[in-house]
């Protein structure tokens, strides 16, 4: 019956082609003739360059408040690299401004430089309304004042999953390191980011700077986090204003977090019926007032209280005040269950809710009294080895890295460099490329693959020398 199915399906597909036909996307040049037709569908058939629209302010956002774009893009596993936007001043920046009822598959926008005001990014640059955003990448350095993300600037009745980001984000508040407003019934999932974000002002998070009546599931950040308030290794602010639970769950945190007032490992402030589940956080955190290794700051407003259940953390804290090794401050109606935090590795006896332990107490084989009632059926394992999270227990959907790639062997043809390399059963091959082969931060990838080949086209130039290096991911 599967099988029957599947036929159907092809038939039905291949009779509307005329009706659903896609545009294909070859050059920079048809990218940026989607402008002219917004509700079309496209698809990337080649890798874009974007260095020849540079010059003077650069690119030209996609789409606007009363035209948005409404169409589909499919990246199909190309790149879009070397994208420049040079607008201080400018709303909405990124490679698309607005968009509403889009939808974006397997994108990529690798080395990009983006400089704005508000809503910044380098995909998706002003609100994405009811927009659909699926396995894409971003990476670069995007700069701005407000909602600045990597991939995406304001997420608004949107869903986002399988997508993550590299790089640097800057801005004043509300920055995130793949998103930095995720508002309004949107979520996120099975995505992460390892950007690093920066903010002078309020509301910064490795993943999201805010999120408002939004959901993030499935979700981790390993970039360092540094802002003024609400500043989270996760999530800088998370509040929810809607009668639906707009949880955060099974999602993690890794970066180090340094700022002023409300700051923590995972979530900097959390107010009005919020939710934490089965989450934890292992980055160091640096504050002043209400600081804790999982939580800052939780208080309750008029939409009802929020709850923190089956977490834990275990970076080390320092603060002045309201200092704890879970949770900095929190209201009464703030219940706390089965959540513990590291009294060795934090610094710190005393936390707003929580219950204190030790190395022994929080890794394999736990105590007894740790982790009561957790499920370690589908939700949480046991690190038996010691080889995935230093003992402590991790989230079921966290799988064993592939092996590194090995190998690699590299060929010339013209003025292109072919890599190949044994099949690793990866997801993504994300590729690096230096002229130090020493180096120690080889920079952002200069590309992904879905296969175990890579080609860098027009780098065998004479007098070159580059090393490569290829990573594995899941």
């Amino acid at each position: 019956m599967k099988k029957v199915l599947i036929l159907l399906a092809l038939v039905v597909i291949l009779g509307m082609t005329n009706i659903y036909a896609q545009t294909e996307i070859w050059t920079a040049d048809n990218l940026n003739n989607i402008r002219y037709d917004l509700g079309a569908s496209y698809i990337q058939m080649a890798d874009i360059d974007l260095s020849g629209y540079a010059s003077g302010e650069g690119w030209v956002p996609i789409g606007s408040y009363l035209d948005p774009f409404s169409g589909i893009l499919n990246g199909n596993g190309f790149t879009i690299t070397n994208l420049v936007i040079n607008r201080p001043g400018g709303f909405n920046q990124g490679i698309f401004g607005f968009t509403t009822g889009a939808t974006f598959t397997n994108v990529s926008v690798i080395n990009a430089n983006v400089i704005g005001y508000v809503r910044v990014a380098t995909l998706l640059g002003g609100e994405c309304n009811y927009t659909t955003t699926t396995d894409c990448y971003a990476s670069g350095v995007v700069t701005g004042d407000e909602d600045v993300g990597m991939l995406a600037a304001m997420h608004y009745y949107s869903t986002m999953s399988g997508c993550h980001s590299d790089g640097m984000v800057y801005g004043n508040q509300y920055v995130g390191g793949l998103v930095g407003t995720n508002t309004e019934e949107s979520s996120i999932s099975d995505s992460y980011s390892s950007a690093t974000a920066e903010a002078t002002g309020d509301g910064v998070g490795g993943l999201a700077g805010t999120s408002t009546s939004s959901s993030v599931i499935d979700c981790y950040a390993t970039g360092d986090v540094n802002g003024n308030n609400y500043v989270g290794g996760l999530i800088g602010l998370y509040a929810n204003y809607s009668v639906i639970d707009r949880n955060i769950e099974r999602s993690y945190a890794t970066g180090s977090i340094t700022g002023n007032n409300e700051v923590a490992g995972l979530v900097g402030w959390m107010t009005t019926n919020c939710a934490i589940n089965d989450c934890y956080a292992t980055g160091s955190v640096t504050g002043n007032i209400d600081v804790g290794g999982l939580l800052g700051w939780s208080s309750a407003q008029s939409w009802g209280p929020s709850s923190v259940t089956n977490c834990y953390s275990t970076g080390f804290i320092t603060g002045m005040e309201w200092v704890g090794g879970l949770i900095g401050d929190q209201g009464s109606d703030t219940p706390v269950s089965n959540c513990y935090w590291n009294v060795e590795t934090s610094g710190q006896a005393n936390s707003s809710g929580g219950e204190v332990r030790t190395t022994d107490d929080m890794t394999y084989p736990y105590s007894d009294s740790t982790y009561v009632s957790w499920d370690f059926v589908d939700i949480w394992n046991n690190d038996v080895q010691y080889t995935i999270n230093n003992g402590y227990p991790f989230l079921s959907w966290q799988e064993v890295p592939p092996d590194a790639p090995t190998n690699i062997s590299i060929f010339i043809t013209g003025n292109d460099i072919e890599l190949y390399w044994d099949d690793m059963d990866a997801i993504t091959y994300y590729i690096y490329r230096s002229t130090d082969p020493y180096a120690v931060d080889w920079g952002v990838a200069i590309g992904s693959s879905g296969v175990n080949s890579y080609t860098d086209y027009g780098a065998a130039v004479s007098g070159n020398k580059y090393f490569y290096y290829v990573t594995a991911s899941d």
